[in-house]
């Protein structure tokens, strides 16, 4: 049960952040944020897909599933974990 909220969250981060990519609904936020917010707010927003995961995810996982803290835990590491090999496999060469 937990394999499957992670991959879930992981997923609907990810959908979120495809939305805010060039040419897509929401672009006009990393527009925006390029040039008037700092990195360390970037990156949770639109920027990282990893780094959005714990803010995004949180959400998410509240409005689906409202389990204890612990699960909530491991669902958002573990999706943080799938996020970061879809970041590995998209990079490569």
């Amino acid at each position: 049960m937990v394999i499957e909220q992670i991959f879930v969250i992981a997923f609907i981060v990810l959908a979120i952040n495809s939305t805010m990519w060039e040419g897509n609904i929401f672009s006009f936020i990393k527009r925006f944020g390029d040039k008037h917010l700092p990195v360390f707010i970037q990156k949770p927003l639109y920027d990282c897909y990893i780094c959005s995961v714990p803010y995004y995810g949180s959400v998410a996982y509240y409005f689906i599933y409202q389990h204890e803290l612990k699960t909530w835990v491991i669902t958002i590491i573990g999706a943080m974990g799938v996020n970061a090999v879809f970041f590995l496999i998209s990079n490569k060469d």
